[in-house]
């Protein structure tokens, strides 16, 4: 598996989670659609880390500042 298609997964995994917010939480499915869901974070905390590796995380100062001068064309 590649990295696309472990963040394809996490984000099905978070979509599940956030369609479980729908049902009753009485229900066993609700309950199983939440531990599907938590698998979302470790899988992002992993790309966060590696991005570290690279160096390509950027402070959020330097993305508001880009996004100000993108406005302004």
């Amino acid at each position: 598996m590649n990295a696309t298609e472990i963040k394809k997964i996490a984000i099905i995994a978070m979509t599940i989670d956030h369609i479980a917010w729908i049902l009753p939480n009485e229900m066993l499915c609700s309950y199983i659609m939440h531990v599907i869901g938590r698998i979302t974070a470790p899988i992002m905390w992993f790309f966060i880390a590696g991005g570290f590796n690279y160096g390509v995380l950027v402070p959020v100062s330097e993305i508001s500042i880009c996004l100000e001068e993108w406005g302004e064309q």
